[in-house]
């Protein structure tokens, strides 16, 4: 989403502290109470998320899918053709993310989309927080990689995977019901065990807020969780911890360049975990999911996956097979990231010719003038006009041969089964 943050910081420390020391307890409760509302009102408002309800808009919920009971909007068992961008060496797909056509261009989209977003806000939690991909380098090394899965179709929530280092790529990796934004902020385990924080964001909180007097981050979460307010915000700029009792329901928060917004983890139900998550394959609509307006994650709608190793079927086995739901029956096609966006930037440059051309270096991929075009350009032009720039690009860049040492891996040997994770987002 992006949103203008609208709130009036009082300034005056003396002020609030004032109206602090001075209040009854009901007006303290009050706070308390009318955040909790806005929190409620901007859940009830929200599309289908995965951070909401992965089982929004089917008959399941999580209690009846970890029993085997049923699943999210399950369909038949098929053969599905799914893409993958993948870095050098990371070949095989269990604990993977893969995408279908359109949802994995919107991922190759949205690594420009998000690149200007954080050329805007560098503090941006999704700036940091997922999988790093350089596909869009001339010199990148990344692939694009084409293959035939079986899937059962009981589908279930969506993984979010992505190395437990982020800027390792060779490291061990991790598929994840939820993201740990709060890693890397200044803040005690005192804090981070009873809230979420998020930077890079802010709630729009609206009419009056009140600001605490603590002047840093850990002071802001300390003080929250002292008079148990269940939602609040810092900012780095101007060093103030805010709290409101009003929040726009449309637009409930959105990006801010020195802002940390955060929320008490009781107030939303923690995700569905369990060993059938683990076992079968996510599934996430990004149309459905994020109400087909969040722009940096689905500027073509589209579907993504994720293939939890515990679920693969061993090499040479039957679907179902112990209980496995997917197996990988071929890599079919394989080419350069590098190729894939050469060619989806041409098909964008030209759509979009005249603000480009006004660019001081209109080939400057990097340079924010080009960024913005790009994002212009793609959220103006319809998903069909855009997807036919990746059938372009697996017709015309070379093909690439994987190395000996990847074919157990792209098969779904057993020998792959281990726990060395990857990801997309």
């Amino acid at each position: 989403m992006s949103m203008m943050l609208m709130v009036v910081v009082v300034t005056a420390a003396t002020m609030v502290t004032a109206q602090l020391n001075g209040a009854p307890p009901s007006a303290v409760s009050m706070l308390r109470s009318t955040s909790t509302d806005v929190l409620q009102q901007w859940a009830m408002s929200a599309p289908c998320s995965n951070q909401a309800d992965p089982f929004c808009g089917s008959s399941c919920n999580c209690t009846r899918f970890c029993a085997g009971e049923c699943a999210i909007n399950a369909t038949l068992p098929e053969n599905r053709t799914l893409y993958r961008m993948t870095m050098k060496g990371v070949y095989n797909y269990n604990e993977k993310n893969t995408g279908d056509k359109t949802g994995d261009l919107s991922f190759v989209l949205g690594t420009r989309l998000r690149a200007y977003a954080c050329r805007q806000d560098p503090n941006n939690a999704l700036c940091n927080a997922v999988a790093k991909f350089s596909g869009d380098d001339p010199n990148s090394t990344d692939l694009v990689l084409e293959v035939q899965m079986e899937v059962d179709g009981q589908w279930g929530p969506y993984l979010l995977c992505n190395p437990k280092n982020t800027s390792d790529s060779t490291g061990p990796w991790a598929c994840t019901t939820s993201l740990n934004f709060s890693s890397g902020l200044p803040l005690p385990p005192s804090c981070t065990d009873v809230y979420i924080a998020i930077p890079g964001y802010a709630w729009n909180f609206a009419g009056k807020v009140t600001v605490l007097p603590a002047d840093t981050l850990a002071k802001c979460c300390a003080l929250a969780e002292k008079l148990k307010i269940p939602l609040w915000q810092f900012f780095e700029g101007n060093s103030s911890c805010v709290i409101g009792t009003q929040m726009d329901p449309k637009e409930p928060n959105g990006p801010h360049h020195d802002g940390v917004m955060a929320y008490a983890k009781s107030l939303v139900p923690p995700p569905c975990d369990c060993p059938r998550v683990h076992m079968t394959v996510g599934r996430e609509n990004l149309t459905r999911t994020y109400g087909g307006n969040s722009g940096d994650v689905d500027p073509v709608g589209g579907d993504w996956f994720s293939h939890p190793t515990g679920g693969q079927c061993a090499q040479g086995a039957p679907l179902g097979t112990a209980g496995c739901t997917w197996r990988v029956i071929d890599t079919k096609r394989v080419i350069k990231a590098s190729c894939m966006y050469e060619t989806v930037d041409a098909a964008v440059e030209k759509l979009g010719a005249a603000c480009f051309n006004a660019c001081p270096q209109p080939t400057n991929h990097t340079s924010t003038c080009y960024l913005g075009c790009f994002t212009k350009v793609v959220k103006s032009t319809s998903p069909v006009v855009l997807t036919a720039s990746w059938d372009a690009a697996f017709e015309t860049c070379p093909p690439v041969s994987l190395p000996p040492t990847a074919a157990t891996a792209v098969a779904g040997a057993n020998s792959e089964r281990r726990s060395e994770y990857a990801s997309e987002i």
